[in-house]
């Protein structure tokens, strides 16, 4: 079955009042530093868990328009860990692999959930338990990143580089190709 047709979403903006966000990836209050890549995906993570939280409410309450919304975001999202984060982390990391292969079957689980919540998009009524499931799944994988791989990235990685990675997630998010 096709996906539905989709608008482009600012990752940036998206689901935030008044459309205006607060720079993706600043510094956390009292800090002196640019924001890195880990601070972009903790950003993305954090919208994305509140956006599929939003998307557990009754169905009646829930849009076909909002349910997109959020599958373009999220595709976004885990195009720009997989295109430019992860394999700059695992040329520079081999350790990590291991880590990084836990990171891609949970990408995979999470693709195949979003293409089943794209079906459902005309019916949101339906949506409601592949929601909760992938709100579940993407829990468990930002989890893993936050705990484990972003700290690993931190140990290896050179701040130029991890400065220079969230311009790239950026760039990444906002050309990211709809499935």
């Amino acid at each position: 079955m096709a996906s539905p047709s989709r608008t482009p979403v600012s990752i940036r903006t998206w689901g935030r009042p008044g459309g205006d966000a607060p720079a993706v990836g600043a510094a956390p209050v009292g800090e002196e530093r640019p924001p890195d890549v880990i601070d972009e995906l903790v950003q993305q993570h954090e919208l994305l868990a509140g956006r599929l939280s939003a998307l557990q409410r009754p169905a009646a309450e829930v849009g076909a328009a909002e349910i997109l919304a959020l599958t373009a975001v999220m595709d976004a999202h885990t195009h720009a860990e997989d295109a430019v984060v992860f394999p700059r982390v695992r040329e520079m990391a081999p350790r990590t692999g291991p880590l990084l292969d836990d990171v891609h079957d949970y990408h995979t689980q999470i693709a195949q959930l979003v293409r089943l919540l794209e079906a459902r998009a005309p019916r949101p009524a339906d949506a409601g338990r592949v929601a909760a499931e992938l709100a579940e799944v993407c829990s468990l994988e930002f989890r893993l990143e936050e705990r484990e791989v972003f700290p690993a990235m931190r140990a290896v990685l050179p701040r130029g580089m991890l400065v220079s990675l969230a311009d790239a997630v950026r760039s990444a998010v906002a050309v990211a190709p709809a499935a």
